[in-house]
């Protein structure tokens, strides 16, 4: 979680804190990232704690913690789609309107996607993809501009398995966070 360096919030002021990991309730903190900034925990990738510093303009930077104290910038730039079943990959979106599934260990580029590759049946084009999706199996569930986009990884390549545009009447809010009912990836909540 990340713990405020002072207790109070201020408005108009940036909250700073730092990354901190219990083991177990009732056990004292560990500081995993002691420099003060602006971060968000997104979570766990087997023993690798991601997290994201946002710096000026909401500018995400994508972190890998592999122990307290040991930090490294795995993009800049971009937002995590989801965490890949077996914690060994990422899916993320980046600034240049890509999907890139990228190995934690290394930051290696596993595969990648150009979303202006990609339309709805209706013609409308992915103009972006956003972060918090669903990662089941092979396949990926994100909000993206128009809707919905499910994602298939198979074989060091990405495609789009499906866009569903919504209605921005009735929806005009977007869709935020979709997953995946079950384990067959056939229905999204």
């Amino acid at each position: 979680y990340v713990r405020g360096v002072e207790p109070a919030f201020r408005a108009d002021q940036s909250y700073l804190g730092q990354i901190v990991v219990r083991e177990q309730p009732g056990e004292g903190p560990v500081v995993w990232l002691e420099e003060p900034g602006r971060y968000v925990v997104y979570g766990w990738a087997g023993d690798r704690l991601i997290a994201y510093r946002i710096t000026g303009g909401e500018h995400l930077e994508v972190l890998v913690l592999d122990a307290p104290g040991v930090e490294r910038t795995l993009r800049d730039g971009a937002g995590v789609i989801a965490l890949g079943p077996e914690g060994r990959t990422i899916l993320l979106a980046d600034s240049a309107a890509r999907v890139l599934e990228v190995e934690l260990a290394s930051g290696k580029e596993i595969a990648s996607l150009d979303l202006d590759s990609v339309t709805a049946a209706n013609g409308s084009p992915v103009m972006w993809a956003s972060y918090s999706g669903d990662w089941r199996g092979s396949r990926v569930v994100v909000t993206a501009g128009p809707g919905l986009l499910v994602l298939a990884l198979q074989g060091g390549e990405i495609t789009a398995d499906g866009v569903l545009a919504i209605d921005p009447e009735r929806y005009p809010g977007g869709i935020v966070e979709p997953r995946f009912v079950d384990d067959s990836g056939q229905q999204i909540a």
